[in-house]
């Protein structure tokens, strides 16, 4: 038996998947510039800015996903809780000085 995941399958953009992992496991700016560094060689203002926004984009995915598993899962989870978290980290980086700023880079 073969196990086949399309999950990497498609046209994503490409930086969601380094700004969701750095999101998930609470990144600080120095090593989050690094890990950029490691994925595309290079840190320039274009791979940061979309991965940063990338970073909100999926705090927005996964905050939407929660809400709506509150009413749908049978597992004992707090969803809300969990949803308003991420839309309130993502609501920060919305917030932040530089917003339009990485917008325009992208």
């Amino acid at each position: 038996m073969k196990l086949t995941d399309f999950a990497f399958a498609s046209t994503n953009e490409r930086a969601y998947e380094i700004g969701v992992f750095l999101a998930e496991v609470f990144t600080d700016p120095a090593t989050s510039l690094e890990m950029i560094e490691r994925y595309y060689s290079h840190v320039r203002p274009d791979p940061v800015a979309r991965v940063t926004v990338a970073r909100a984009v999926a705090d927005m995915k996964w905050g939407s996903w929660a809400v709506q598993q509150r009413k749908l899962s049978q597992w004992d989870f707090d969803y809300q809780k969990y949803g308003l978290w991420k839309y309130g980290r993502a609501r920060v980086m919305f917030d932040d000085p530089q917003w339009d700023d990485w917008l325009r880079a992208i």
